[in-house]
């Protein structure tokens, strides 16, 4: 089987994967320190009735494959469970962008849902709806992901009658890499106010 020139290039190109590895490397530091900001801010947050959300360590993971790209996730807060699942994942995809995603499920979701509705003007601006039958999809697409300002409150409530889990998410480009830390904890804050009870200070 022959090779196309592309590939060839890419097959005699000793540079690459060697930087490939220095930036994957530098964005799992990043994140590192996105997690320590996550749980600094955490700690001003409070839930009577779910505390473990806001408990626990964050948590990195990477793989190669995704759609066969690379990948590294931070995930904090994060509680999965067989049927319950509350998760904050932040995310760079290869070739494809930054992105962070709340997903409710079970519990999490009948406890949180409506919260979302009723402050549905208040999630930040460059939010997506998931509409997929899979809440693991998290790579940019014109379908299946419909934009906060086509929704209206009782369309999120007909997606909460059909569907196990509820996903938002939202997506910065790769460029835009300087912006990643600012933004993670701007969308964090915002889903915390409209989740949570802010800590009284004495």
């Amino acid at each position: 089987m022959r090779l196309s020139k592309e590939e060839l290039e890419i097959l005699m190109d000793a540079e690459f994967l060697p930087l490939k590895a220095i930036v994957c490397q530098r964005v799992e530091n990043n994140l590192l320190q996105l997690g320590n900001t996550y749980q600094s801010e955490l700690q001003e947050w409070k839930s009577d009735n779910f505390p473990e959300l806001l408990m626990g360590n964050y948590r990195i993971s990477k793989g190669e494959n995704y759609r066969s790209l690379a990948y590294r996730v931070l995930d904090y807060p994060s509680v999965l469970g067989k049927d319950d699942m509350f998760l904050f994942r932040t995310m760079m995809l290869w070739g494809d962008a930054f992105s962070w995603h709340l997903i409710l499920a079970g519990k999490y979701l009948e406890a949180f849902g409506l919260n979302l509705i009723d402050g549905w003007e208040s999630v930040p601006e460059g939010a997506f709806l998931s509409l997929h039958d899979n809440p693991w999809i998290w790579h940019q697409s014109d379908e299946n992901w419909i934009e906060k300002g086509k929704l209206k409150p009782e369309m999120i409530r007909e997606e909460l009658r059909k569907r196990k889990f509820l996903k938002i998410s939202h997506f910065l480009p790769l460029d835009q890499y300087s912006l990643l830390e600012s933004r993670g904890l701007e969308l964090l804050k915002s889903y915390l106010n409209i989740l949570f009870d802010k800590l009284r200070k004495d």
